[in-house]
């Protein structure tokens, strides 16, 4: 009988197998999208929100700052200067968008408002 210890180290060496093959791509769907081409158009839908916003509603200031993250900036839209932010973290990828459009650059991040993602969606909607 094997004991507890040399299966625990057999389990842990077959999770870092599955986690270190790279051409093991597991990709959830629904049978129509997977995550990754869902999560690629949410982003492409918050850029081209930002697009229109910056045509119709320049009263608005939108900005973008880098995230604790590697890799991402959190991009905000003041929906009431200073009060409420809608927030989204983007690729750094996105960056040439955010320039080619006068997207604000901050140093630092401005202070977190608290708006969780239910919150983000009710402040998302309160705009349309």
């Amino acid at each position: 009988m094997e004991s507890f210890y040399n299966l625990d180290i057999k389990i842990e060496n077959n999770i870092l197998q599955v986690l270190n093959a790279k051409e093991l791509e597991l990709e959830v769907s629904d049978g129509y999208h997977t995550f990754t081409e869902l999560y690629d158009h949410r982003i492409a839908l918050f850029l081209f929100s930002i697009s229109l916003l910056k045509r119709l509603k320049s009263e608005l200031r939108i900005w973008y700052a880098n995230s604790e993250e590697d890799g991402w900036y959190i991009v905000g839209i003041d929906v009431e200067r200073g009060k409420k932010t809608i927030s989204y973290h983007l690729p750094i990828s996105t960056k040439e968008y955010l320039d080619k459009w006068n997207v604000e650059y901050l140093d630092k991040l401005p202070p977190f408002d608290g708006c969780d993602s239910k919150c983000n969606l009710k402040r998302i909607m309160e705009l349309l």
